[in-house]
């Protein structure tokens, strides 16, 4: 068996996810059924291959299975054999060896992404991916897929999830329940932090637009104090202007609270509007 290393810019969140999952399957994995579906899921789908973590795992289930005189012969590594399915929970440890042998998690912090490499078949085809693929989608994750090539023709097909829930089941499905529960943390602080950049933006927006509005109304005003029409206008139109020009930057709210007696911000508008209008005919 060859032992790699996992690499890439995600590698933390994976390496913990893997750190957390080991353990977990030595201390919890303790029926024959359950041993046998965890090693065959690694063993289908590592061809040989595996990290060092996960081969400490692989190590202790084959220990384990010797100790206890179960053998585990795969006939067909083409397929998926259910029938190493024996109880409710085979399925979960049998994902959670493919997982261990040949799938990757992103840091939530960047990248919601979850995928599992699968070698193309001893034929050339792709039947192995095929049984994953309809194997998750039975337990409601329905994969995306891509057909890769790395290297010396090498190729594989790749099924992965994007979306941040879909992820989260996924991990808890295998029983890594902490690192999706950190997931989960993540991405409601982002959401947070999403919201709360959002209505920054729109309070600004709303500022900038108030700011501007007032710019244009005091300009309208000393054009028409300029010109000597703001005298011949009606008192109350006169009041609004000198409020405005008095308090350029207060709302129209509470410059609408200013006047005496009190009139509405609907009551302001419906001025400014009649100032910037004869401003214009100017």
């Amino acid at each position: 068996m060859d032992i790699i290393e996992k690499t890439g810019t995600s590698e933390s969140f994976n390496l913990s996810v893997v750190k957390y999952l080991v353990p977990q399957c030595k201390k919890n994995c303790r029926s024959a059924c359950c041993r046998t579906a965890l090693l065959y899921g690694m063993l289908l789908f590592s061809r040989g291959r595996t990290d060092e973590m996960s081969s400490s795992l692989l190590d202790w289930l084959m220990t384990a299975g010797e100790k206890r005189g179960e053998i585990l012969i795969i006939e067909d590594f083409n397929h998926i054999d259910r029938s190493y399915f024996s109880c409710a929970e085979c399925g979960r440890y049998f994902l959670c060896g493919v997982f261990l042998s040949s799938g990757s998690v992103g840091d939530p912090k960047r990248d919601y992404r979850l995928e599992i490499t699968i070698p193309r078949d001893e034929d050339g085809g792709t039947a192995l991916a095929d049984d994953l693929e309809a194997y998750l989608c039975e337990i409601d994750l329905q994969p995306l897929r891509h057909e890769s090539s790395r290297g010396a023709g090498v190729k594989n097909t790749v099924l992965y999830l994007r979306q941040a829930e879909k992820v989260e089941d996924f991990l808890n499905y295998i029983g890594a329940s902490v690192p999706a529960f950190e997931a989960l943390n993540t991405r409601i602080h982002k959401q947070y932090r999403n919201e709360a950049n959002r209505i920054t933006n729109c309070e600004t927006s709303n500022i900038d637009r108030a700011v501007n509005a007032a710019q244009k109304q005091i300009q309208d005003i000393g054009l028409l104090t300029e010109s000597g029409k703001l005298a011949d206008l009606d008192e109350g139109l006169q009041d609004t202007a000198r409020l405005r020009v008095e308090n350029p930057s207060i709302s129209l709210q509470e410059l609408a609270s200013m006047h005496q007696p009190p009139i509405t911000k609907s009551g302001v508008v419906h001025r400014l509007r009649k100032l910037s209008a004869a401003a214009k005919e100017l």
